[in-house]
């Protein structure tokens, strides 16, 4: 038969390199964010365990660092708890490891999304690049630079005609380290707005991780190395 404890360390031990690049690219905040996750979670999965009388199902570890590595970096801790809370209940409700209909991760997840939209999908912060990257950081981010980054996906900003007709500057309202590609709008009028497409990130940049994004999602070659290796 299948060795679950077996089974269930591989998505665990392939998650960990994951976790290493989320502390390089956004700093020890994730470690919190992570044991947030999991001292909310198990104590979740604990009280489920009581109820019933019976032994823990298992599975938690795997489903809470998943749904941790899914989160935007500088995420309120709360707001972690929160959704950590609700993956693991989502698991044991039906009946804990096994029986379950959904992936507890993603359900966590969803339901965060659906409670804090603007936390989850608005405030990206740029990754740490250079030298030590976030290993000296133990916040992910400042405000500034989390409000202000933009995902690979969000390709398309708003810019505005500013000075005189004669000069039509283009200000772009985008706050990023990466250079801007611009098309030029030759018609355009004084304070109309328009919209550029710009490029902010090349395929080497989303390769190797350095974009804004979910805080163990940045890296495709990463993941692609780990799907392998799985």
């Amino acid at each position: 038969g299948v060795n679950v404890q077996r089974f269930l360390a591989m998505p665990v031990i392939a998650s960990l390199p994951l976790l290493l690049a989320a502390i390089y690219f956004f700093g020890w905040y994730s470690v919190a964010m992570l044991v947030t996750a999991l001292i909310v979670g198990l104590g979740v999965e604990a009280l489920f365990s009581f109820a019933r009388n019976k032994p823990p199902s298992g599975g938690s570890v795997v489903a809470l660092l998943l749904f941790t590595l899914l989160l935007p970096p500088g995420l309120p801790l709360y707001v972690v708890a929160i959704g950590a809370a609700l993956a693991i209940a989502a698991k044991e409700i039906f009946g804990g490891l096994g029986y379950y209909l959904f992936n507890p991760a993603l359900v966590g997840k969803a339901v965060i999304i659906l409670i804090f939209p603007i936390l989850m999908t608005s405030q990206w912060a740029m990754p740490y690049t250079d030298g030590a990257g976030g290993l000296l950081q133990i916040f992910s981010s400042d405000e500034t630079t989390i409000t202000a980054a933009n995902t690979p996906l969000a390709n398309e900003i708003s810019a505005e005609a500013i000075g005189d007709s004669a000069a039509r500057t283009i200000q772009l309202t985008v706050n990023s380290p990466f250079q801007v590609k611009l098309r030029y709008f030759p018609n355009i009028e004084m304070n109309e707005i328009a919209m550029a497409q710009v490029s902010l990130y090349s395929p080497g940049n989303m390769l190797l991780g350095t974009v804004p994004g979910a805080i163990g999602t940045t890296s495709g070659l990463l993941i692609l190395l780990i799907g392998l290796w799985l």
